[in-house]
């Protein structure tokens, strides 16, 4: 019997303190909160969203209310702040839940748990490449052990082995350390993966198939010289299995600009040498950018003056941000190249546009339109936006979002389980929260 789709507030009470063996679970990307980092997360919105409603308070306001709303056992968070999560989410601490927290990186995956209902199985969470293991012991006889994989996988378009890696190394985990699927423990793999993960990609049929053979290609490349498999597996996608034979909804919707920004191939355009290739539009967009920095005497080079003026206009400050790392990266390597002393070496068109490639390889495509929007207006030609097309129409003029054939439609957002669990619900797409039954009662 597939998963029930539930609208909002419907599934609130299908959770352990009404039954048992009945559990419910809660992913969101929370987007790195901006309360004190996190200061690019207003250039991932378009420019008709107010600059308040990109602000935590507002943000955090909405995710509070979803919470109350769908009354989870287990909440899963993924880019909590390293600096502020434990002042960010207080309240879920005061609302009766506790948690673990990632150890490493400025975006942190968070797994908080009902303290009345659940309790770690462990002396700690396990901490991998950006994967948060946390076995969660349901209090009361006979209540067993949920082991929660909370991730956050790499993003873009040559992490696919990568991703790959860090579920494996994940699953891994669980076999090494507790007594595995087939010992009593029920395994929820949840969060989000930066990626479609059907059994076309390595992630999908390493969950879904269980094994993922030896020169398997995603995105082009191989990401295996050996098998990699997945002790546990197959697994089953909740979310897909609730909306079976139609597929799910996105989770993930913004402005389609993949195929504005990039094609497939090598790029040639890009110092150094990328995987891929830009667009005309963005060639044309990155040199009309770069001539109004231009200042050597032709018109034809920026200074490092110029190019930290370039950063600190995209950014704030000109020595924060990955546009700053690549940018710093090319002027060092043509000073090595004995380009001339650090004041002498200049800046190309090329390497401007190597400084966006760079991005886009990182999967920033919103970030990458959001500065060209907002450079091409500073600069007094907002309407070659649409000549270059690299952003669509209803973007370049500050209006609300269009068809939805302009729309990027991502399922990038996924919900896992072992077959010991059976999923008797999801609630609608609004939140990726799905109800898990123990057993097959």
């Amino acid at each position: 019997m597939p998963p029930t789709i539930f609208p909002p507030t419907q599934s609130s009470h299908l959770c352990l303190a009404s039954s048992p063996k009945t559990f419910s679970i809660l992913s969101y990307n929370i987007l790195l909160p901006n309360s004190q980092d996190g200061w690019w997360i207003r250039k991932n919105y378009p420019p008709s969203t107010p600059s308040a409603s990109r602000e935590w308070p507002h943000r955090s306001a909405l995710l509070q209310a979803k919470v109350r709303t769908e009354n989870p056992d287990i909440v899963c968070f993924q880019e909590a702040s390293e600096v502020s999560h434990e002042t960010d989410h207080a309240w879920l601490s005061a609302a009766g839940y506790d948690y673990a927290v990632h150890k490493k990186g400025r975006m942190r995956n968070m797994t908080w748990w009902r303290r009345s209902e659940l309790e770690l199985d462990t002396t700690e969470a396990f901490c991998k490449d950006r994967t948060l293991i946390t076995p969660l012991k349901i209090k009361g006889e006979g209540g067993g052990v949920v082991w929660i994989v909370n991730c956050h996988l790499t993003a873009g378009t040559r992490a696919a082995d990568r991703r790959l890696r860090q579920l494996h190394d994940a699953l891994e985990t669980v076999r090494k350390k507790g007594r595995g699927a087939g010992g009593g423990d029920h395994i929820v793999v949840c969060g989000d993966f930066n990626a479609e993960a059907d059994v076309e990609s390595a992630a999908g049929k390493f969950l879904l198939e269980g094994e993922v053979d030896a020169g398997f290609m995603d995105g082009g490349a191989m990401v295996t010289s050996k098998t990699k498999r997945c002790f546990c597996g197959p697994m089953r996608n909740a979310y897909a299995d609730a909306y079976s034979p139609a597929p799910p909804p996105p989770t993930l919707v913004g402005p389609r600009l993949v195929s504005r920004l990039i094609r497939e191939g090598g790029g040639k355009g890009a110092t150094p040498p990328s995987a891929i290739t830009p667009t005309q539009g963005l060639i044309e967009a990155s040199r009309a950018i770069f001539f109004s920095y231009a200042d050597s005497e032709d018109n034809s080079r920026m200074s490092r003056r110029a190019v930290e003026t370039f950063l600190r206009d995209i950014n704030g400050v000109a020595t924060r941000g990955s546009e700053s790392r690549k940018a710093n990266e090319i002027l060092h390597g043509k000073e090595a190249e004995g380009g001339g002393a650090e004041g002498d070496v200049m800046f190309s068109q090329a390497d401007m546009l190597a400084v966006w490639i760079g991005e886009l390889e990182q999967g920033k495509y919103w970030g990458v339109a959001h500065d060209i929007h907002a450079l091409s207006a500073g600069f007094g030609f907002p309407e070659r936006l649409k000549e270059w097309d690299v952003v669509p129409a209803w973007y370049a003029d500050g209006e609300e979002r269009g068809s939805e054939d302009e729309l990027f439609l991502g399922l990038y957002d996924h919900v896992f389980h072992t077959g010991g669990l059976r999923c008797v619900g999801m609630s609608d797409h609004r939140a990726l929260k799905a109800v898990f039954r123990m057993g097959d009662d």
